[in-house]
């Protein structure tokens, strides 16, 4: 979408939906993540998997690049994600 000739009230409009959607995104990730957390709480499987993390990484790195994005700071921001949902993890395994 070309934003150019908007005014600001608009386009203060147009990050305010897209704030929204971001938040709406991330409770819909965050109750996934809960149901993975209580599927490795039920099948004994550890919070954490490296792996995984390292992978997400490595597609969040490639992706940032490809849309011209900073991949240390997606990166970053997913760091922050990503250490929630494993407090969440642990939160569930302890009971």
């Amino acid at each position: 979408m070309n934003y150019e000739g908007l005014a600001l009230p608009a386009l203060r409009e147009n990050l305010d939906k897209l704030d929204n959607e971001i938040i709406l995104s991330l409770v819909e990730r965050f109750k996934m993540t809960q149901a993975v957390g209580e599927f490795k709480k039920a099948n004994n499987l550890p919070a954490f998997d490296e792996s995984r993390e390292d992978a997400i990484y490595s597609k969040l790195e490639a992706k940032a690049i490809e849309q011209g994005l900073d991949p240390e700071m997606l990166c970053g921001i997913w760091k922050l994600i990503i250490e929630e949902v494993k407090q969440n993890h642990d939160a569930i395994r302890q009971g």
